[in-house]
């Protein structure tokens, strides 16, 4: 996801052909598949970006899951804007840590729901982030 890439794609969903993404400007949901890396590797990103005190202003939600073939992140930012901030920070660690640059996909976000699991959780001891108990 170069900065340019990103641009690439903003571009298109904010095109005039595209009057829906115009009328829902905000917030927007991202879709990154990151192949070939496995959760590991995922929380080297995560520890460079809190070394680096690079909270994600605009972001409203994150999920990563592990898939057979790598990492998939899904997010919902505030705006198009405030994403292509975060990616000037993230791209130079992704590309430093030797992970191919991924592509991502962008989607004018309609409605959102999140419940909360009852399942028990641990608390992780690097960014008072949750994960699922294993």
């Amino acid at each position: 996801m170069s900065t340019s890439s990103l641009n690439s794609i903003l571009g298109e969903l904010s095109s005039p052909q595209n009057l829906f993404f115009k009328l829902s400007h905000y917030p927007i949901t991202v879709v990154i598949e990151f192949k070939g890396i496995k959760r590991d590797k995922y929380e080297q990103i995560i520890q460079a970006l809190q070394a680096k005190g690079a909270a994600p202003v605009g972001r409203m939600f994150h999920i990563a899951s592990e898939k057979p073939d790598g990492v998939l992140a899904i997010d919902v930012w505030e705006s198009p804007e405030k994403l292509q901030a975060f990616a000037g920070v993230l791209m130079p660690i992704i590309l430093g840590l030797g992970i191919a640059q991924p592509e991502p996909q962008v989607f004018p976000t309609i409605a959102g729901y999140c419940r909360v699991a009852h399942r028990p959780r641990r608390r992780e001891s690097s960014g008072g982030a949750f994960t699922p108990s294993r």
